[in-house]
C-alpha cells in the first residue's frame, strides 16, 4: 500500500510538471557560454616533448590531449605511415599517414628518409585498460602504404602504458563484444499485429568492479563498434547543446546505492566540471567519459557501470522512479522520508518528451509492480 501511495502522488507530480506551462518544462535558460569537452585541457607542447623509443614506459596514462611526445622512424619511401597497434587486441587504435608525418631528413647516399610523428596521450584512448594496469601499444612503422598489405615491410616499436589510479577505459569494439559479456544490443517496445510501437535499438554497457579513486576519477566507455556507435548518435539526435541527454542512460552503483549520472555534449554552466559528477559525450569520437565528483571522494572501487544508449520513454521513467524509490525507502528506515521526497521543480527538470499523463500512468505502475514482485 506504501509504494502504492507513493506512486499515484509521483504520477500526479508528473501530471502537474507536464501539464505546467511550455516556458517552464520545454525552454530552459540560455546559456551565453559553455565549457569544452576538457576544460582544464592545454594544448601540447610538442617543442619540449620527450621521444618514445622501444621499451619506453609512460606511467600515469590518462589519455590527456595535453601530453605529447614523438617517435622517430626511418624508410626507405616517401609514402609511409605508423599505426599504433593494442598488442594485447591487435587493434589499430591510430594511424598516422604521409600527411601528418615531418619530414625531417633525407640521406642521399643511403636513399633513406627520416620523419618525425608527433603523439598525444590522446591519440591512444583506444586502448581499452583499467586503473594502474600496464599495456603494450605497438608503433608499426610501415615503409611504404603505395604497395598491397601483404607487401608491406614495416618495423616496430613497443611502448608500455600504465594507467592511473584515477582513469579506466573500456573500449566497445567487436573484440569486447566477442570475448566478454560486458555488451548487449536490445530493442525495447512492442508489436501488435506486425505494427511496432514505442520500439528503440538500444546498446547496453555494464562493467563491474571498476577500481577507481575517489573524486577526479574518469571512466570512459568508448562506442567504437559501428552498431553501438550509431545508436549513440541515436540518443543526441535533436538534443540542444548543454542539455542534459536523457536518452542515454549512466548509473554508477557502489555499496552505498545507485547513482543517476547525467551526460551532455558540452557542460551547462550549473555544473562544476572539478566538483560535480557527470558525463561528457563525444558523438565523433563515441566516446563517454563518465567524471566522479565530490559525492565519490571515499570510493576506490564501483561495483558497477552501466551505460544504455538510445532508450525510450519507459525505461527513463522506470530507471528515474526507480532509483527515487530507492532513497525514499533507504529514508524510511532512517526516520526520514521527507528528505528525499521530490518536489515539483525536480520533477519539471526532468523534461521527459511526454505525450500525455496516460503514458506516465502506464509506466509508473509497472515499476511499482515490478518491486513488489520481486
Amino acid at each position: 500500500m506504501k509504494q502504492q501511495a507513493l506512486a499515484l502522488v509521483f504520477v500526479a507530480l508528473l501530471a502537474a510538471a507536464s501539464l505546467a506551462p511550455a516556458a517552464a518544462a520545454s525552454n530552459p535558460t540560455t546559456v551565453e557560454s559553455t565549457q569544452t569537452i576538457e576544460p582544464s585541457m592545454t594544448a601540447a607542447d610538442f617543442a619540449n616533448a620527450s621521444e618514445w623509443t622501444d621499451g619506453t614506459n609512460v606511467t600515469g596514462f590518462q589519455a590527456n590531449a595535453s601530453k605529447a611526445a614523438f617517435l622517430n622512424q626511418t624508410t626507405t619511401s616517401n609514402n609511409p605511415a605508423v599505426r599504433a597497434i593494442d598488442n594485447e587486441t591487435g587493434t589499430v587504435i591510430e594511424t598516422w599517414g604521409n600527411s601528418s608525418l615531418t619530414e625531417t631528413a633525407y640521406d642521399t647516399t643511403a636513399d633513406e628518409y627520416a620523419y618525425r610523428v608527433n603523439v598525444t596521450h590522446a591519440d591512444l584512448d583506444g586502448v581499452d585498460i583499467q586503473a594502474g594496469e600496464t599495456k603494450e601499444v605497438v608503433f608499426r612503422y610501415v615503409d611504404n602504404t603505395s604497395v598491397s598489405a601483404e607487401n608491406e615491410t614495416y618495423t616496430k616499436v613497443t611502448v608500455e602504458i600504465t594507467a592511473a589510479s584515477t582513469y579506466a577505459n573500456y573500449r566497445v569494439d567487436n573484440h569486447l563484444i566477442s570475448t566478454t559479456d560486458f555488451v548487449e544490443f536490445k530493442t525495447d517496445g512492442f508489436t501488435i499485429m506486425n505494427q511496432s510501437f514505442f520500439q528503440d535499438k538500444m546498446t547496453h554497457f555494464t562493467a563491474e568492479d571498476v577500481s577507481v579513486n575517489g573524486s577526479g576519477s574518469t571512466v570512459s566507455v568508448d562506442m567504437a563498434n559501428s552498431t553501438a556507435n550509431d545508436r549513440l548518435g541515436s540518443s543526441l539526435e535533436d538534443l540542444t547543446d548543454s542539455n542534459w541527454d536523457k536518452s542515454t542512460l549512466i548509473t554508477l552503483k557502489t555499496d552505498d546505492g545507485k547513482t543517476l549520472v547525467k551526460g551532455y555534449t558540452e557542460l551547462p554552466d550549473d555544473v562544476n566540471a572539478s566538483t560535480d559528477t557527470y558525463a561528457l559525450i563525444d558523438e565523433s569520437s563515441g566516446d563517454v567519459d563518465i567524471h566522479l565528483g565530490e559525492d565519490f571522494d571515499d570510493t576506490n572501487s564501483l561495483t558497477e557501470v552501466r551505460v544504455r544508449t538510445n532508450v525510450g520513454l519507459a525505461p527513463q521513467m522506470q530507471q528515474t522512479f526507480g532509483l527515487w524509490m530507492q532513497n525514499f525507502e533507504w529514508s524510511l528506515d532512517h526516520f526520514n522520508p521527507l528528505t528525499v521526497a521530490p518536489s515539483l521543480e525536480f520533477i519539471q527538470n526532468l523534461n521527459f518528451d511526454l505525450s500525455g499523463v496516460t503514458a506516465v500512468a502506464t509506466v509508473i505502475p509497472m515499476a511499482v509492480r515490478r518491486r513488489k514482485l520481486a
